[in-house]
């Protein structure tokens, strides 16, 4: 290495007999780079030959052995070729020696290697599995500020400490988490230990990076303007956010004329879906598809104790940032509707909750339902009468009364309306977004 040379390397000062040994070392590698060029010609003329075979081409070029031989006087040279015919059994033998050592040194190497990296993987997963047991201990992987420093408070002097450093390596060896300021992965600097306040901002920093990288994939995907998207999932869940749009639009506005399917469908050539369970979440990619969610608002009084408020996502305000709409929303108890960002829900000040069937029983509907002959979608509200006898508790199915369709009864030849009643599980479409509450 250059280093090597310079001031204060190993080869700055060397000794005389140093000096003597190495008198005889070239000073440049063209040398040896003109024997590579060889090599390189002579691999690609005799691509089947031996290493050995290699190894005398060379050497011979090298020390024009030819012209050496000629220069011998017959008896001589006569000489020097019955030996070198009689020693050639014993150069194979040696040559096959060689080549079964250096596989054992190579093989021998790849074993320390592979069992190093056994002996790596090893302590890695012992360490994985301490901090997922650390983690556990202090209530799970906290994911934002709110949780952060609601299990604080919570905890006490020594318990703080050991919980953000349980956090914040948790983050970085499990999660993979990375950061721009490597010091936020510290416990410590100059020998001194962080304090509980740092250790919590350096959390945080994590924390915040991870919801900007999360933030800047959902951009990525919602600035893809006429592009279609990568993937089956990501198209499917961007046609239902903007199916949500224009079913809003029509319940929002009495005036407006409903949008109009050309035929009847029947409900039950609807496509069959995975059996989901009622503790199931919606996926949420598009701000759009919060509309007739069921949230959790986190709020804080004046003083100072927290509190989770339970609602129904009315509608989304369409007048600010696309990339951070308000909401509508109305909290149970309560006839007067507030307003949350979505900013709240992506830092989980508001979150998604469970439904349950006393969620769906009594109330007002509206369901997606397609076509897949025609490629066609539509939106029909209708209400929630009760849940079917005998179905599975854990993902019931509800009748359901449309108010749309209707059909015509006889009675005593006289001609009446009355509303369709169906039979849907209306938890599967509720997490596949195919349903909302009004």
């Amino acid at each position: 290495m250059l280093s090597d040379h310079l001031k204060g390397g190993k080869y700055d000062k060397v000794s005389d007999d140093v000096r003597e040994e190495s008198k005889g070392v070239l000073k440049t590698n063209v040398v040896p780079e003109r024997d590579f060029g060889m090599l390189d010609r002579v691999m690609a003329q005799k691509p089947n030959a031996t290493t050995m075979v290699y190894e005398a081409i060379i050497m011979c070029t090298k020390n024009d052995t030819i012209n050496w031989r000629n220069k011998l006087d017959p008896a001589k040279r006569e000489q020097i070729m019955q030996l070198a015919r009689k020693s050639k059994d014993q150069q194979r033998k040696q040559y096959k020696e060689r080549r079964l050592e250096l596989r054992r040194v190579q093989e021998q190497k790849m074993a320390e290697n592979l069992e190093a990296k056994q002996r790596k993987e090893m302590k890695e997963r012992v360490q994985k599995q301490q901090l997922v047991e650390k983690v556990e201990d202090f209530g799970g992987l906290w994911k934002t500020f709110v949780e952060v420093e609601e299990k604080l408070n919570s905890l006490n002097g020594k318990d703080k400490v050991a919980a953000l450093h349980a956090q914040i390596q948790f983050r970085r060896k499990v999660l993979g988490a990375v950061h721009p300021d490597k010091k936020v992965f510290q416990m410590s600097t100059n020998g001194k230990q962080f304090t509980v306040q740092e250790l919590k901002a350096n959390l945080q920093k994590i924390i915040a990076q991870s919801e900007l990288e999360n933030q800047t994939c959902c951009n990525i995907v919602m600035e893809r303007d006429g592009e279609v998207a990568k993937g089956p999932v990501l198209a499917e869940y961007r046609d239902i956010a903007k199916k949500h749009m224009e079913a809003q639009q029509n319940q929002g506005t009495g005036n407006q004329k409903k949008r109009k399917r050309e035929g009847t469908v029947s409900k039950d050539k609807r496509p069959k879906r995975v059996s989901l369970n009622a503790s199931d979440l919606p996926i949420i990619i598009l701000p759009e598809e919060l509309v007739g969610k069921k949230v959790s608002h986190h709020c804080v009084g004046d003083d100072g104790k927290t509190s989770w408020f339970r609602g129904t996502v009315l509608a989304m305000q369409t007048g600010k940032s696309q990339r951070n709409p308000d909401f509508v929303v109305r909290y149970d108890g309560y006839d007067e509707p507030y307003l949350f960002s979505f900013d709240d829900f992506k830092h989980g000040i508001v979150v998604l909750v469970s439904v349950s069937t006393v969620d769906f029983v009594g109330k007002k509907i509206s369901q997606r339902f397609e076509d897949e002959h025609n490629h066609e979608s539509w939106w029909e509200t209708g209400h929630v009468l009760c849940v079917v006898q005998g179905s599975d508790e854990r993902n019931p199915e509800f009748e359901y009364e449309d108010s749309e369709d209707a059909d015509e009864v006889v009675e005593d030849d006289e001609v009446t309306v009355g509303p369709e009643i169906c039979t849907f599980n209306l938890f599967e479409d509720y997490v596949k977004n195919d349903l909302v509450f009004l």
